[in-house]
């Protein structure tokens, strides 16, 4: 019986005391958390948008075919440092303007690479 009563008497000391200053205290609190877990979650930042190149007009060596040919110009999506986007082309054969098209894929940018 003594067990419970110190049981008893501990649980009571440990209950908030219902004053008006410890209602005030904890619905301050309580709405402070509230507050703070429903404002609204920071937004990432957007995308780093890709840098779009204008590649002029060039003249390269086509080393499959062996001959020389006209690549127009046309933009070219950067990718990364060493990496750019590039679009489907029609280039031109240098000695008779046959056309040739050379598929789009990710290549060197256009001022490392010797090729379309």
């Amino acid at each position: 019986m003594k067990r419970v009563a110190i049981v008893m008497l501990f649980a009571w000391a440990l209950c908030p005391l219902a004053s008006a200053d410890a209602g005030d205290a904890g619905s301050t609190a309580v709405g402070q958390v509230k507050a703070m877990a429903m404002r609204p979650a920071p937004s990432a930042p957007a995308p780093a948008r890709p840098r779009e190149e204008w590649v002029s007009e060039r003249r390269v060596w086509v080393p499959g075919l062996g001959v020389s040919a006209v690549v127009p110009g046309h933009w070219e999506r950067r990718v990364s440092p060493t990496e750019s986007s590039v679009p489907s082309l029609t280039i031109f054969r240098e000695a008779d303007r046959a056309p040739l098209t050379v598929p789009g894929g990710e290549r060197l940018p256009a001022d490392l690479r010797s090729g379309p």
